[in-house]
Formats: C-alpha cells, sequence, structure tokens
C-alpha cells in the first residue's frame, strides 16, 4: 500500500490467511492493515469484518494514531462498523490529549462522512482542536470546519477561529495548499444558517446557538475576499 501497488489477487490472498489470525495481532498491526487496505480502494467485507472485531477486542491498546488512522480507514472505504466506531469514540475521548491535529482531524471528518452522531466525541473534539488552530495545516482546519457544519454541531465559537485561521493557512505563499473541495468545505461551513460565526444571532435560526458577540464585518469581507482568491487561482 505504501507503494501504491494495487496487486488485487496477492491481496485477497493474504486477506483469506489473516482473517484467522486477526484476534493475535497487536494494535498497530490491526491500525496498519486496515489503513493498507483504504490505500489501495480494497473493501474486503471479510476481512474489515474480522479488523473490527479484534480492534474492539484490543480498544484500550489502540494509540491515538492508530485509533485515528483505524477511524479513517474505515470511513474511506464507507465500511460502516457501528460498534468499531462507538469504541473508537469513547478510547478517543479518554485519550483526546494525545492527539495532534491531523490525528484529531481523521475522526471528525471519519464520523461525518459515516453519519454517525457521537456528540461526546463531537464536543471533546471541538474543544481539544482550538489549541491546535494555530498548528493545523489547511486540510486539517477543512475536516474541523466541515465535521462541524456536517454534523450540526452548531458551534460559532468553534467554527469561527477554523474558518478565520484557513485562508491564512492555504494561502501561504511557501506552505499553502492549492485543493479546491477544503475552500467548499470551509465556505459551507461558514455559510451556514444555523452556525455560521458570520451572521449575527438575531439572524440565526432560534433556539440552536447561544447569545454570541456579533463577528466584525471586516472579518466576514476579509473571508469571502479570500474565498473569491482562491477560485479564482483554482479556476485558472
Amino acid at each position: 500500500a505504501t507503494l501504491n501497488v494495487c496487486e488485487k489477487p496477492l491481496m485477497h490472498a493474504m486477506a483469506a490467511e489473516a482473517m484467522p489470525k486477526s484476534m493475535q495481532w497487536d494494535a498497530q498491526a490491526l491500525a496498519n492493515i486496515a489503513w493498507s487496505c483504504a490505500a489501495i480502494a480494497m473493501r474486503h467485507g471479510p476481512l474489515l469484518q474480522s479488523l473490527a472485531s479484534a480492534a474492539i477486542a484490543n480498544i484500550s491498546a489502540l494509540k491515538s494514531q492508530e485509533l485515528s488512522n483505524t477511524a479513517w480507514a474505515f470511513a474511506t472505504m464507507e465500511f460502516r462498523h457501528w460498534p468499531l466506531l462507538d469504541s473508537i469514540a469513547a478510547e478517543s475521548r479518554a485519550k483526546i490529549s494525545h492527539f495532534d491535529p491531523q490525528g484529531l482531524s481523521n475522526p471528525a471528518w471519519a464520523f461525518a462522512t459515516l453519519c454517525r452522531t457521537n456528540m461526546p466525541l463531537r464536543d471533546a473534539i471541538a474543544s481539544a482542536s482550538l489549541s491546535m488552530i494555530g498548528d493545523a495545516n489547511s486540510q486539517e482546519l477543512a475536516n474541523f470546519a466541515w465535521s462541524n457544519w456536517a454534523m450540526l454541531l452548531r458551534r460559532p465559537d468553534v467554527l469561527r477561529p477554523e474558518v478565520e485561521a484557513f485562508p491564512r493557512t492555504s494561502l501561504h505563499p511557501t506552505t499553502g495548499r492549492l485543493i479546491g473541495v477544503e475552500w467548499v468545505h470551509v465556505a459551507d461551513a461558514a455559510s451556514d444558517e444555523h452556525s455560521s460565526p458570520y451572521l449575527p444571532p438575531s439572524m440565526r435560526q432560534e433556539g440552536l446557538v447561544g447569545n454570541l458577540p456579533v463577528v466584525s464585518t471586516p472579518a466576514a469581507a476579509t473571508f469571502r475576499a479570500a474565498v473569491a482568491e482562491r477560485a479564482l487561482l483554482i479556476c485558472k
């Protein structure tokens, strides 16, 4: 998978050999195999079922990166195994301080992609992500913002710093990324009528958000200008 080589007959033979032994694997092996299947788009149902069962049985042994990679892998393959996701959510909350920005953005994106609402995990990710805004790259910021919006978190206080950091990070002259979908995701989150940090509280639907200070018009204008600039670059 690291070499991006997908030899399906070999992979299926390896899967058949591996499934009976999955309960013997350690946490890193389980996460690595899940990641490998996702990286080469090998959605082998029986193997994924075996991986999920083994991961649940060993969930306390999975480190933050292994929890993150496993959630990302199953979401990438669109394999909905709710007991596994619930186990990942509970263990991730217990280890939330061990995650870096990428590790934290992966489960945020994964649970939103699979439409698995786990509000205790979402709240934990939202709170932990605030201290990581300065270190997060554009993909991680987009994942945080989009999952906030997709899972109806309704937290403008969390969304605002993610949205405002995104143009600065994405347009950085040396480390910036020209990824259109990231801008679309952030624009979706920023313009949502329920949770946008750029709408006065009186314009948001009642009962969904608290009384928050209105963000300044210059900040909103700066974000809109950055979106327009990025759209022009992408369309060239």
